[in-house]
């Protein structure tokens, strides 16, 4: 979603993540922001929060990835 947080912090539609979908959210109140290519939610956020950002993925196991380090300096700025 190009409206999104996660949009804002990283710039792109399109990014490589390391799903490990054992399960997934199919239900949530908060907003769907990011899909995978199996249509499985891969991030979720809660506009009304400071910083309320959920992913599927796993970005502490990619902490050489540019979009990973541009999540981690967002969520450690942001405090």
């Amino acid at each position: 979603d190009d409206n999104s947080l996660l949009y804002k912090i990283l710039g792109k539609k399109r990014i490589m993540v390391n799903s490990r979908h054992n399960d997934h959210i199919t239900y949530t109140k908060a907003s769907r922001v990011a899909y995978s290519k199996d249509y499985i939610i891969e991030a979720i956020e809660v506009l009304n929060h400071k910083f309320m950002l959920g992913v599927q993925w796993h970005p502490e196991s990619l902490y050489f990835d540019n979009n990973s380090i541009k999540l981690f300096d967002y969520f450690i700025n942001i405090l």
